[in-house]
């Protein structure tokens, strides 16, 4: 499902990006110029600069354009095909510097999406979903094919399961010796795992969860901070927004109002 989509030309030294966080997967691709991330939590981390990016969502970043101005598609996604949202979590990110004839082809895609937003008929729903496949192959195509072995399958199915049953048990915040113990491993081995496939320890995966899972809520509901903080394991609305503001820089109903009036433009 298309969640977001932007297609335009932006002089980022006049409107510089002030994004923070966001919830769904993001194609982000510079017809000129080049751009990178810059993570609000790893302020110190380089990266080289690309004109097409893939991003993870429950991710803290803005955009820096190279020389400043450029024309960009922006697209947000609720989901990406699993062979590139395996690729992405490996890497953290992903980053290409697409050909002339590969940035034709993208603009092509950006333009049947701009087509269909404006239509906004039966089909668009499907023209939303042939874009996200569309610049998904456009990502993996230079990619050499790469056979797991039985272990990386076990580890990267493990890691799934144990994160599926978590979000299942949100609203409870169970530790991480109840985590292991639910997949009958050690606390210690729940930590490699989770450091080899997302390579973030299992406390930030699950605190990114519930507070995403919690972000959510505020953008998509009417439920109350007490309610909103029950459903993810908050042990109270004080303990909710005291971590909310320190993840995002405001309190959950200022948050949620900057981000409704955003959704309203």
């Amino acid at each position: 499902m298309l969640r977001y989509f932007t297609y335009a030309e932006r002089d980022f030294r006049r409107s510089p990006d002030h994004s923070d966080y966001r919830l769904n997967w993001e194609f982000w691709i510079a017809f000129r110029s080049k751009v990178h991330p810059v993570f609000h939590d790893e302020a110190h981390r380089q990266v080289e600069p690309a004109n097409f990016w893939v991003m993870p969502p429950n991710l803290r970043y803005h955009w820096h354009v190279v020389g400043g101005k450029t024309e960009r598609a922006v697209l947000h996604f609720a989901f990406v095909p699993e062979p590139l949202q395996q690729l992405v979590r490996w890497r953290g990110h992903f980053s290409l510097t697409l050909s002339a004839d590969e940035l034709r082809e993208a603009r092509a895609i950006a333009d049947a999406v701009a087509a269909a937003s404006r239509r906004r008929d039966m089909l668009s729903p499907l023209v939303f979903q042939r874009a996200m496949l569309d610049l998904s192959l456009l990502a993996l195509r230079h990619e050499p094919s790469k056979t797991w072995s039985t272990m990386e399958t076990q580890a990267a199915d493990r890691v799934e399961q144990i994160v599926t049953w978590y979000k299942e048990h949100l609203h409870e915040a169970p530790k991480l010796a109840r985590a292991a113990a639910e997949s009958h491993i050690s606390v210690s081995h729940l930590r490699r795992l989770f450091q080899v496939y997302f390579r973030k320890s299992p406390k930030l995966v699950f605190d990114n969860l519930r507070l995403g899972a919690a972000s959510t809520l505020l953008a998509t509901s009417t439920a109350t901070l007490d309610d909103i903080a029950s459903r993810t394991g908050f042990r109270s609305v004080t303990d909710f927004c005291r971590v909310f503001k320190k993840r995002f820089g405001h309190p959950p109903n200022e948050w949620r109002r900057t981000t409704n009036r955003a959704r309203a433009k």
